[in-house]
């Protein structure tokens, strides 16, 4: 275990061409529905709209396969049923099929997506948290909050990883000006800051907490002074 989440922790490469990604995916999607060729439409649906978007540059596929890769590395952690452990791979693949970095409504998009597909209130709900990843009180071992460290486990990643992953968030904000830019998007990273834990499980808390903190309190910095790494 100890291995894949330091391999996960280090890297920065989001490019959902990588070799082995669309395969890995397509063993974690197919045993979640019927072998027709509805499921097989979805997965390409899916694969689509996070591979091959070109205004994607960290929320893609290979987003998707790190989060799928902790979850079955610190699934045995937490006691959740089999009925939640599917809507959590459920989630994964859905919270995210809609993305557009002009767009205040992807989550709310994503949903409506994923009720195309299937009738689920537990995947609805992880799906919408991920809006402002602060709403409310989780069990420490609820699926919701097992979901959503999952989501921000990139924020423990480690520094030079992190480094290039705040390079290819400012990739999808291009459209906004510098200024702007460093100014908003520091704001958004100090509410994180100002809570108690970034992380809602003492696991990733032990984990990512301490390095989270410090990724952000560095991003943060550069910001207020303007300064961020540009696309290349």
């Amino acid at each position: 275990m100890a291995d894949v989440i330091s391999s996960i922790a280090s890297n920065g490469d989001f490019d959902s061409r990588k070799e082995g990604v669309r395969d890995y995916l397509w063993s974690e999607w197919h045993p979640l529905v019927s072998a027709d060729a509805q499921g097989v439409e979805w997965f390409d649906r899916l694969w689509k709209l996070q591979a091959d978007d070109p205004a994607r540059h960290y929320h893609t596929a290979v987003h998707v396969q790190e989060m799928l890769l902790y979850f079955h590395s610190l699934r045995p952690q937490f006691l959740l049923s089999a009925e939640q452990q599917r809507a959590v791979i459920l989630a994964i693949f859905f919270h995210d099929a809609i993305y557009d970095a002009t767009s205040n409504t992807n989550e709310e998009d994503s949903v409506k997506l994923f009720q195309s597909f299937e009738t689920n209130g537990l995947v609805d709900n992880m799906i919408l948290a991920t809006k402002s990843h602060h709403s409310g009180d989780l069990s420490d071992t609820s699926a919701v909050a097992f979901f959503l460290d999952l989501d921000l486990s990139v924020l423990g990643k480690t520094e030079e990883a992190y480094q290039q992953y705040a390079i290819l968030i400012r990739k999808e904000y291009s459209h906004v000006p510098q200024e702007t830019y460093c100014q908003k998007r520091a704001d958004i990273l100090e509410t994180f800051l100002q809570q108690q834990n970034i992380y809602k499980t003492s696991l990733f808390r032990e984990m990512f907490e301490e390095r989270a903190r410090s990724n952000l309190a560095a991003e943060i910095r550069l910001l207020r002074q303007g300064v961020i790494s540009e696309p290349k």
